[in-house]
């Protein structure tokens, strides 16, 4: 096997990296990786590079989520805070590349600011995010933001209703 070092001198691959999660999908990515066509299940996405850990409740491996360098058991997240200079030029990144295929409605999400990562969450970023869709499932949407400004106690309000009202939060987004 090669030395750690070696690796950190040419393209790096991954192995597969199907993460658990408590919605549906899956079955698209036989498709994408030109595999055995399966059902549906809770593993709907497909972590291509990844220095995160998934925060399940249900982890099934060891740091699940967290990207192993292929045919190795070098953890990617380790070989970035060992050879920082060769692979970053010294800077720091936590990065997540990952592929969703989800066969439900999914719910809406926030994401931190640097601001508030800062303070509350012990982390010197926010959390930045850019999407490419390679393909949709009939019917599919996806919606950017708010209509107006709204107060928290509002939204929680409306989380609240969406257990039963599954169509309640597409009222108050564009």
């Amino acid at each position: 096997m090669m030395k750690m070092k070696e690796y950190v001198k040419k393209p790096i691959f991954f192995e597969r990296n199907r993460v658990h999660r408590l919605y549906l999908g899956g079955q698209s990515f036989a498709d994408f990786f030109l595999s055995e066509k399966e059902a549906d299940n809770y593993y709907p996405e497909e972590w291509i590079a990844s220095t995160v850990e998934a925060n399940n409740s249900k982890s099934y491996r060891l740091r699940e989520g967290v990207s192993i360098v292929r045919g190795t058991n070098i953890f990617f997240d380790e070989l970035l805070e060992k050879y920082p200079e060769e692979l970053l030029g010294n800077r720091k990144y936590d990065i997540l590349v990952k592929l969703i295929d989800s066969a439900i409605r999914l719910p809406i999400q926030t994401h931190p600011t640097k601001e508030f990562s800062k303070k509350h969450l012990n982390c010197e970023y926010g959390k930045t995010e850019a999407w490419l869709i390679v393909d949709t499932r009939p019917g599919a949407k996806i919606y950017l933001g708010f209509n107006d400004k709204y107060t928290r106690e509002y939204l929680e309000e409306l989380a609240v209703i969406s257990e039963h009202d599954k169509e309640i939060m597409t009222a108050v987004c564009q």
